[in-house]
């Protein structure tokens, strides 16, 4: 891959304990506004309680039943980033890594995320053009980009134990076990 982690910088990661969407993606976009990517590039981890996570552009009327989430206590947040809406709780991981321009390479993230689980694992996740991972033919990915003057980030979501039944109706229930 031509794109990649900058020749000798030092990565970081930061591992979040808070479980605000709100805050967690307050730190995002702090970390993307301030962080000093000529030096190292960052990768933050985190999870957060149940919640709505929509796109920069996205309507949240016709992405989310506003109504049904407030009444199960599902916050809504919008992210800095474009992409689809996706539900965070706490069986879900949230990776966002920081890099400057030139190096800002989603693919490369993705291939990194999926060898790393599959080696730790043996879980058969794939990546694909669109920059999802999936195990066979199920997705357990999303994934979205925000490209700055100063730098980048690409962050994804990755489905670990999340009970999917605060999506459906109660007679359809998924649990989603892949680690």
């Amino acid at each position: 891959m031509a794109c990649g982690v900058g020749i000798g910088r030092r990565p970081h990661v930061i591992l979040s304990n808070l479980r605000c969407v709100y805050q967690n993606l307050s730190l995002e976009n702090w970390l993307l506004q301030n962080w000093n990517f000529a030096r190292s590039d960052c990768l933050l981890v985190y999870r957060n309680k149940p919640c709505v996570v929509i796109g920069r552009f996205q309507n949240p009327w016709r992405e989310v039943n506003v109504a049904e989430a407030r009444e199960k206590g599902i916050d809504i947040a919008r992210r800095v980033s474009g992409g689809g809406t996706v539900y965070h709780d706490l069986g879900n991981v949230n990776f966002s890594f920081f890099t400057d321009k030139p190096s800002h390479c989603p693919a490369k993230n993705l291939t990194f995320l999926a060898d790393t689980l599959n080696q730790w694992a043996d879980l058969g996740l794939k990546t694909n053009k669109r920059h999802d991972m999936s195990i066979e033919e199920a997705k357990v990915t999303g994934s979205a980009s925000r490209i700055i003057r100063t730098g980048s980030f690409h962050h994804c979501t990755l489905l670990v134990t999340s009970s999917l039944s605060a999506l459906f109706p109660s007679d359809v229930v998924f649990i989603i076990a892949i680690l």
